[in-house]
């Protein structure tokens, strides 16, 4: 849930073609047509302070207006935080119609049962809000994955005392892989997916079957909103998603979610390992940034993407939050893929929300 890439002007008409921002503005995918999405796919937004710049006003009437279903609210970050904005956008995102709901980002080097205490009663003072509760879980801050898995423990079983509902688990397979060691205690918890791509992912990490929902994009462009919002769909009809908000639990052989676009070429499933041996080249001062472009141009990015890509990578190293502990995960595995590159660099270029 960390920023997207890039700021784009072009809004994407999210009922229609709810694919990724940077994916169409590189060239690498055809927007579908609405009758590839089907009408009965339910699209949603999560939002935290970065959709507020210079604190600017959402206007939900818009976003319900532009065929959404669901608005997710940053809640609580860590201990201490609480999203200023909060109250006002999900009492307004309520009253546009939109199904509400709210997430806690969680810093696993502070207290998990005082941030989970901290989250319900934020949750407490949202009375609108109807979804279950959400660990977004994408940052490590140097605990070793059984630290980890101890700390999701902790928080996901006392939110789940303090709010009796059973909470959603926000992450994407790179993470989960790698920070938590692929464990597959919380299957039985419903999964949320980041994974920026054409297609619906197949591979789930942790022993999940399926996702409910799909963050399939950062950088999409949404009446109402001044800045760029994550898009997310819904794994399943209109009732099933009734059930998820409810806590029953779904058949995961009825879950369908649309492809955009049979044959397709999806340049950002494609293996990140060039491009990753690029950027710890760069970090390592052995190459310069250019030699980046000159690899993504190979693999087929866009040139203003590929510029970008340059760009952010630059800004990073010189800023000294290149993640090269992650990068090197990432070589080592080799089997991720270039959208799991963009989820790390995002992160790791606005860490918080």
């Amino acid at each position: 849930m960390a920023t997207g890439i890039r700021k784009l002007s072009r809004r994407i008409p999210l009922v229609a073609a709810p694919v990724t921002a940077l994916a169409l503005s590189a060239g690498l995918v055809t927007a579908p047509s609405a009758s590839a999405l089907g009408s009965s796919s339910l699209s949603g937004v999560d939002v935290s302070s970065w959709q507020h710049p210079e604190s600017a006003p959402i206007n939900w009437a818009g976003v319900s207006g532009d065929g959404h279903h669901f608005a997710v609210v940053k809640a609580t970050e860590g201990i201490g935080y609480v999203n200023p904005h909060l109250h006002e956008d999900a009492g307004q995102a309520a009253a546009s119609g939109l199904v509400t709901g709210t997430y806690h980002l969680g810093r696993p080097g502070e207290n998990a049962s005082l941030q989970a205490a901290e989250y319900a009663a934020a949750l407490a003072s949202v009375p609108q809000t109807t979804m279950p509760p959400v660990l977004d879980i994408e940052y490590h801050d140097g605990q070793s994955p059984e630290q980890m898995q101890a700390w999701v423990r902790e928080f996901l079983d006392r939110t789940q005392q303090l709010t009796g509902q059973t909470p959603v688990i926000y992450t994407n397979r790179f993470f989960w892989e790698e920070h938590l060691g692929n464990t597959t205690e919380f299957a039985d918890h419903p999964l949320w997916l980041a994974a920026y791509q054409n297609n619906p992912p197949t591979q789930m990490p942790g022993g999940w079957t399926h996702m409910s929902i799909w963050q399939h994009s950062e950088t999409g462009r949404v009446n109402g909103v001044n800045a760029p919002v994550d898009l997310n769909l819904f794994n399943g009809t209109a009732e099933q998603f009734d059930q998820f908000v409810t806590g029953q639990p779904l058949v995961p052989g009825d879950f369908q979610l649309p492809s955009f676009g049979e044959g397709d070429e999806d340049l950002l499933t494609q293996s990140n390992v060039e491009l990753v041996g690029v950027v710890l080249a760069i970090a390592g001062g052995l190459v310069a940034a250019d030699a980046l472009g000159v690899t993504a141009g190979d693999l087929g990015l866009n040139p203003a993407d590929t510029e970008h890509l340059v760009t952010l990578v630059s800004q990073l190293r010189d800023s000294g939050e290149l993640p090269v502990a992650d990068l090197a995960l990432m070589a080592e595995n080799g089997e991720y893929s270039i959208g799991d590159l963009i989820l790390l660099l995002e992160s790791a270029q606005q860490p918080g929300i």
